[in-house]
């Protein structure tokens, strides 16, 4: 396993590819599937309902808003990471937010050392409001792809 240390991580270009597909570019606000009104690759922050936003201005706000998770993966974790969990985590975070992430079942194992139980756990956050997302199953399963990639025989799974 190639474990790299928390410091020296960065979300990778495959990663930052995947969270741009994941979320799609749109430049008329809407409202997301849970009511949270999203402009751009899926940004949430200072969203004007009226207002477009351009490619340019989306991605500055997509680097912002990387910047403020990869923080939160750093900081949540108290382990080595692999290459593929960094960016599963990251992607993750940016999709169910800072807090959910660093108070989840997922982190509590990651950082116990249950790394295989961690990605695992990616498969639980597939509902909205009670609702099962079709679109989170799919997102989840690639996710827990990434996070057990780099791992002796991808995690056992």
């Amino acid at each position: 396993m190639n474990s790299i240390a928390r410091g020296a991580v960065a979300f990778s270009a495959a990663g930052l590819i995947a969270l741009a597909s994941w979320e799609g570019f749109e430049s008329n606000p809407y409202q997301d599937v849970g009511g949270i009104w999203t402009d751009g690759f899926g940004n949430t922050v200072a969203v004007q309902p009226n207002k477009k936003v351009t490619v340019p201005a989306a991605l500055g706000r997509l680097s912002n808003n990387l910047a403020r998770f990869e923080k939160a993966v750093i900081e949540c974790t108290t382990r080595p990471l692999t290459q593929g969990q960094y960016d599963a985590y990251v992607k993750f975070s940016y999709n169910v937010g800072v807090t959910a992430f660093c108070n989840s079942t997922l982190v509590k194992k990651f950082n116990a050392g249950d790394v295989i139980g961690s990605c695992n756990e990616l498969k639980r956050w597939i509902y909205v409001k009670g609702k099962r997302v079709q679109g989170l199953v799919n997102r989840r399963e690639a996710e827990r792809s990434m996070c057990l990639s780099g791992l002796p025989n991808d995690g056992g799974v």
